[in-house]
């Protein structure tokens, strides 16, 4: 067998070998006949058909009649009542009978209902194998069961004994032969399942037990988009790089493995965790999804941020296409913001971080230096911009992308990802664009989890690996929690639930066989029968298995009471020290004391089991192990044992190969060898012993590696211990603080301008306290504002200057009515003064030729044409001028003879009038006019006299 077993793997070896060869050729030499390349690819075909099926495994393909129940009579057969099988000609339920002991029921044919057939269709491709069994009553001769679908017919003649061999435990009383009936479907067939019943006697046959089982697709090796088997040294080619020694290439350090489908920049969402060489899947929980259905209402809990100087009329949301819609189109800097509430302290406390979860839709092409950033209670976390070489990233990862066309648009969804480290308190969420051009941006869901702790994990100290699962659940080998921890392969320990292979490093199932009710017509023919004595194998001389709890089993009742089998399994030729055995017994219920179940592995000393109770009895048991050939002899022993009542069987069938460490030729355990292969020290390491102290131990890639470049020392590429000097340690890693960049691994503060930044060149977000807004990358002045060196807080411009560089070093003016700019001079217009309540150069007042305001008092020159000068703020009338209407009016030169008879009497602070008492009186009207001119006679002296002094 160990001779076999060689040459079948050097004849695979050498398959691959020609495959890589023809590959070779066929590159090399263009020129090959035509009928000689065909044959060449039939071949490599063929070889590769047969390998894949050799290697691949059984499962199953459908089940019928395998659950004990009991039926109901209907007459729609379009239900459970018996399992969906109805009478040959009507949808009537099929015909049963219902046993007491054991309590169930058996469809059964016979002369009345000679015929059944299954309610749906259904397709059995080439190569599947039935099975089932058929329990036989009354009297048959040469008579026939006769199962059918589409074209194919497989046809069981029978010939009942003189006395059935069974008289109970099929059903009360009755008295019965079984059969297992099995065969291989040999092409492709579509239809209902029927059977049908041809006999002249009065025979009946129940039917129990339908198995189809189907030979799987063979599973390839992650990095492998062809193979020969599953093993990572079984490729044939490579989703990336060809392969050496028939194992591909991992990916550059830059780049990540995506399980069959190669190498991408990141893992995507449902994939983050890196492992192994691989994008693994995480089970992440979702705390909170915004939002599923977007629309007038989901909007209203959303906030437009508006861009002040692009006051946006798009429609709040927009329809993307494929049903999709997108809240936006958000264009230069408007965005959206939202008031999370949803997460709090104590319904968080389980969470490694937070993980958000972004998918975007932008309208056409982001423009150069243009991006969209991603805030948490007003501070920059993340972003998204474009550069030369495309849309880049800063804190946040592409999970995936695509393009379409739609609606003149070109469409691009970006499916973004980032874990933050924050305190368990509600917060604002912003995303805001900072954009030119026809560019847009749209959101379609937000999504926040538990970040890098796993579903129903209760603690985390470690990312993606958790520590203590909800009650109920239990941690397994890859940091997630899962349901129960009951399969036949796995233990509790603790709160981890341990598998068979996880028990001691370096081990690997060899085998696992009799789990399910596939029937594996590979393992099969590997069990082989040395001996037997009384009676076995009631169901049919090689049918050696049955079916216990929903179980394929090897033996079991009607198959195995006295006989010894053995397999010999094949192990690689890589050095091993231990295997471990196990499976489980089945005793029948009337087993007797004296018998037992004896098994024996390679030389060691048999091992001798009797019945215990009525439960299955467990074997566990582990051997030392060194060669390539494992023997394992398994004898239900019993002068007394028969296949109804007093059988064996067993199930679980596991075998477990503890191999010794990697590059080790000779071991006594998995920490101790005996003797070393060479191999290149420097590019392969074997433990973190072997690390320097800023590396971690890659036991997948057998190497160390370095730590995250901001880290001193680290458990592995995305868990800091501790931080080198300038960054400060996180749940996340070691990062800088807000207002810093890393820059050749030290935190280097941003430009005083900026808030935060990229570089020392790249701001991402800016203070509005300062006045400043972000612009391609910078932080520059709000309009009305100028940047001094000394200061970062932009200063006020003269507030005619729109733009300046000085306070009234003015670029452009305002928009004011009869403003000019003069050189670098923003100002009213000559004539004009700038009223606040007005925001406009108004016309000065009447009397000013210029002004500071436009009131009597807000003059700075006269108009000398109109006979005034300034006397303080105010233009007057000239001496010699007095103000009539407005008007500077000449003063009066009035002589009168009547007047003579007035005395004027003109001082500084007074005037008097004294009449002549010697005047005879003065009629009114005569006075009214001496009244007048006297007026305006005292006005002129009074000015003539203010003039004087104020000249003086």
């Amino acid at each position: 067998m160990l001779l076999r077993m060689k040459i079948i793997s050097d004849l695979q070896q050498q398959k691959i070998q020609d495959y890589q060869k023809t590959e070779s050729n066929y590159t090399k030499q263009a020129p090959v006949i035509a009928n000689d390349l065909i044959n060449i690819l039939f071949m490599f075909m063929i070889i590769i058909l047969i390998i894949s099926f050799a290697k691949s495994q059984w499962v199953i393909a459908n089940y019928f009649l395998t659950s004990q129940q009991i039926y109901q009579k209907s007459s729609y057969c379009y239900n459970y009542y018996t399992e969906y099988f109805c009478e040959a000609t009507s949808y009537t339920t099929a015909n049963f009978i219902t046993c007491q002991q054991p309590q169930r029921s058996f469809i059964t044919l016979n002369q009345s209902f000679k015929g059944i057939r299954q309610y749906s269709t259904y397709s059995f491709n080439s190569g599947y194998f039935i099975s089932f069994d058929l329990y036989f009553g009354g009297k048959w001769v040469n008579d026939e069961v006769v199962f059918e679908v589409g074209s194919f017919q497989n046809k069981f003649s029978y010939t009942s004994p003189d006395i059935y061999p069974i008289t109970q435990g099929f059903c009360d009383s009755l008295q019965t032969d079984v059969k297992t009936v099995n065969f291989t479907i040999p092409s492709y067939q579509s239809g209902q399942m029927k059977f049908s019943l041809s006999t002249k006697n009065a025979g009946s046959v129940s039917i129990n037990m339908i198995i189809t089982s189907r030979k799987s697709s063979i599973i390839c090796y992650p990095s492998c988009s062809a193979c020969i088997g599953p093993e990572q040294n079984q490729c044939l080619s490579c989703f990336y790089g060809v392969p050496a020694n028939n194992k591909c290439p991992q990916c550059p350090n830059n780049l990540y493995y995506e399980k069959n489908s190669g190498c991408k920049i990141n893992c995507k969402f449902e994939n983050s965790k890196f492992s192994n060489g691989f994008c693994q899947a995480f089970d992440y929980y979702s705390l909170i999804l915004f939002d599923y259905y977007i629309g007038e209402v989901s909007m209203l809990k959303w906030q437009q941020l508006y861009d002040p100087l692009h006051i946006s009329t798009y429609p709040q949301y927009t329809y993307t296409g494929s049903n999709n819609y997108a809240y936006g189109i958000f264009r230069y800097n408007s965005g959206i913001g939202r008031y999370i509430n949803e997460i709090t302290a104590s319904s968080s406390t389980s969470t490694y971080g937070y993980g958000l979860r972004i998918q975007l839709q932008l309208f056409d092409n982001l423009q150069l230096g243009t991006g969209i950033r991603f805030m948490i209670n007003n501070t920059y976390y993340s972003s998204i911009y474009k550069d030369s070489q495309g849309i880049q990233t800063h804190r946040i990862s592409i999970g995936s992308q695509s393009q379409y066309s739609f609606n003149s648009y070109m469409m691009t969804t970006l499916d973004l990802y980032m874990f933050v480290d924050m305190l368990q308190y509600p917060f604002y969420f912003s995303a805001i664009g900072n954009l030119t051009g026809s560019s847009g941006w749209g959101l379609m869901s937000l999504q926040f989890t538990k970040g890098l702790c796993p579903r129903n994990c209760q603690m985390c100290d470690v990312p993606y690996q958790c520590k203590k699962c909800y009650s109920g659940y239990f941690v397994n080998k890859d940091g997630n929690c899962i349901y129960s921890c009951s399969s036949f392969t796995q233990k509790v320990v603790g709160d981890y639930c341990q598998e068979y292979e996880d028990e001691i490093p370096y081990s690997k199932y060899l085998i696992k066989d009799f789990y399910d009710l596939a029937n594996d017509q590979d393992q099969y023919p590997e069990y082989k029968l040395l001996s037997q004595e009384g009676v076995n194998f009631l169901k049919g001389e090689y049918i050696h298995y049955s079916t216990y709890n929903s179980i394929r089993i090897f033996g079991g009742q009607y198959v195995w009471s006295q006989a010894v089998f053995q397999r010999i399994h094949q192990i690689s030729n890589k050095p091993h020290h231990r295997i471990t055995i196990s499976f489980r017994i089945v005793f029948g219920p009337n087993f007797p004391s004296d018998s037992r179940f004896i098994y024996t592995v390679d030389d060691n000393a048999p091992i001798s089991n009797s019945r215990q109770g009525s439960s299955p009895f467990f074997i566990k048991n582990t051997f030392v192990h060194t060669q390539d050939e494992l023997t394992v002899k398994w004898e239900c022993y019993g002068v007394n044992n028969e296949p109804i009542n007093a059988y064996c069987g067993f199930y679980n069938y596991f075998i477990v190969v503890h191999y010794c460490q990697p590059y080790c030729l000779q071991c006594t355990d998995q920490d101790t060898c005996l003797e070393w292969e060479q191999y290149d020290q420097v590019q392969i390491q074997l433990s973190q012993t072997e690390c320097q102290s800023e590396q971690y131990y890659d036991k997948f890639e057998l190497k160390c590696k370095s730590c995250p470049s901001s880290c001193l020392t680290c458990q592995s590429s995305y868990y800091c211990l501790t931080c080198k000097p300038t960054f400060i340690l996180t749940k996340l890693g070691c990062v800088c603080q807000t207002n810093q960049y890393d820059e050749a691994n030290q935190c280097m503060n941003c430009p005083q301008q900026c808030e935060q930044c990229l570089n020392s060149s790249f701001c991402v977000n800016c203070s509005f306290q300062k006045y400043r807004t972000l612009m391609n990358g910078q932080c520059v002045c709000l309009d009305g504002y100028y940047s001094i060196p000394t200061n970062p807080q932009c200063q006020r411009c003269h507030y005619f200057c729109k733009t300046c560089s000085g306070y009234s070093q003015c670029i452009e003016c305002q928009n004011i009515n009869n403003i000019e700019k003069v050189d670098s001079t923003c100002k009213c217009k000559a004539g004009t003064a700038y009223q606040d309540s007005l925001k406009t150069c108004a016309a000065c007042h009447q009397t000013c030729l210029t002004c500071f305001k436009i009131s009597i008092s807000g003059c700075l020159t006269c108009n000398s044409v109109q006979k005034r000068v300034l006397r303080g703020l105010k233009c007057e009338c000239q001496p010699g001028y007095y103000e009539l209407n407005n008007i500077c009016e000449d003063c009066p030169n009035l002589e009168d003879n009547q007047l003579s008879q007035l005395l004027v009497i003109v001082t500084k602070n007074q005037s008097k009038i004294i009449a002549n008492p010697n005047v005879e009186t003065i009629n009114y009207s005569f006075m009214k006019n001496v009244k007048m001119v006297i007026i305006h006679q005292m006005i002129c002296v009074i000015i003539a006299n203010f003039n004087v002094q104020y000249i003086a």
